[in-house]
């Protein structure tokens, strides 16, 4: 098989199994080393190239046109980083800040906070399902608290299509709560009243 001076195969951006092969064969070991240097966790790492090749896979139609493939490649490595570490670094600020107030509640705020951490873990896993736009209007708007003007200017969108993201959002989550998890959220709080 042929290769140009970017790694390209002829026939990958038209869906060859066989260019898309020798291209993950070529530049995995490349890819899992710089992806190594941000995340130090080897089975993340994996899922973290998985999901390079995903996309790449999505844009083989663009890829002859790319000049240096293993430049290109690394550009979707970091962002796939970048888009990791700010998942981990919301939920560890939120962790840290509920486990400060469980230290120091009382007993009835402990019974409480262990409702509220059940459902902010809750909704979290329901946010990493959507789009990456939409986890990042969420964390900007629900997080770290930016009014619609502001996230507007962040994202480079208008304001009402953030304005129309957020309530999708809201929306998405108030569907998301099934009735086995709204009993559950119910028993635990018919507890702490119950408690008092």
């Amino acid at each position: 098989m042929k290769q140009y001076s970017n790694g390209y195969s002829p026939g990958f951006n038209e869906d060859s199994a066989k260019a898309f092969t020798y291209i993950y064969n070529t530049f995995y070991p490349t890819i899992y080393q710089f992806v190594s240097r941000y995340i130090d966790d080897a089975e993340q790492n994996k899922d973290i190239i998985a999901d390079v090749f995903l996309k790449l896979w999505k844009v083989r139609d663009e890829v002859a046109s790319v000049v240096n493939l293993e430049a290109y490649l690394k550009g979707i490595a970091k962002n796939c980083c970048l888009d990791h570490l700010r998942k981990v670094s919301v939920r560890t600020r939120v962790h840290k800040e509920l486990l400060h107030d469980l230290e120091t509640s009382s007993e009835t705020a402990y019974w409480e906070d262990s409702v509220r951490i059940a459902i902010i873990e809750y909704v979290a896993k329901k946010i990493e399902s959507l789009p990456p736009k939409h986890q990042l209007i969420y964390r900007l708007s629900f997080v770290e608290g930016l009014d619609i003007e502001e996230i507007a200017d962040r994202v480079q969108l208008s304001k009402n299509t953030v304005r129309n993201i957020r309530f999708s959002i809201i929306k998405f989550l108030r569907l998301s709560f099934n009735e086995k998890d709204l009993l559950a959220i119910f028993i635990a709080v018919t507890g702490i009243f119950n408690k008092n």
